[in-house]
């Protein structure tokens, strides 16, 4: 039979009806991983255990956890309120971070939990600046477009939210009061369209 560390005795009935022996193979996966990682033994699907035993370290393991593991030895006295449970995925977690063992199962007050969150969210902000990974919202693309239009589009005096980029009439059959032509010099030489207020674009027949 599997040789457990604990203080508790085979074949005791407080909390199953039954006696005797049960194969680790009976067992879910799960169940003797936890089994594995909460008596520090390392088990073959061959082994057996009593049925008090696997009800202490499989179905009752948490109830009986009544206060805080005290991970980081800060405490002078029990912490037996608003307790956490570590399941299985923080334990492997937290072990590898902190060095030191958790058990899924055990429990963290919130003191504790406190400190285990802002080290998990510093480890995580250091390897977000390490490796920021792809950047969803950078769209170089776009961004030299807009700069593009931004150049080319001047604000109206008096109306930060107006921009123009040809004659200010408006007029789309005007044909005199474009800007100048950079290139030729030209009044009626202007920009092949206009956007207003609203985003609406207003095209230039004559302009080109």
């Amino acid at each position: 039979a599997v040789q457990l560390r604990t203080t508790n005795e085979c074949h005791k009935t407080y909390y199953t009806c039954h006696t005797g022996f049960k194969m680790l193979q009976e067992l879910s996966s799960n169940d003797m991983l936890l089994l594995q990682l909460r008596t520090g033994t390392t088990l073959s699907r061959n082994n057996t255990i009593c049925f008090h035993h696997i009800k202490i370290y499989t179905d009752r393991f948490e109830d009986l956890q009544k206060s805080c593991c005290d991970p980081f030895n800060i405490h002078k006295k029990l912490a037996p309120k608003n307790l956490h449970v570590i399941d299985l995925d923080d334990a492997t977690f937290l072990s590898a971070k902190f060095g030191r063992q958790l058990l899924p199962g055990w429990k963290l007050c919130p003191k504790c939990t406190q400190i285990i969150t802002e080290v998990t969210t510093k480890v995580l902000r250091s390897l977000q600046f390490t490796n920021p990974g792809r950047q969803t919202e950078f769209a170089p693309e776009t961004g030299k477009r807009e700069k593009r239009r931004l150049k080319k589009m001047q604000p109206l005096p008096g109306s930060p939210d107006f921009y123009w980029d040809g004659p200010r009439c408006l007029d789309e059959d005007c044909l005199g009061c474009f800007y100048a032509c950079r290139a030729c010099g030209s009044t009626k030489c202007g920009y092949e369209q206009t956007e207003i207020e609203g985003g609406e674009i207003i095209h230039y027949k004559h302009a080109g």
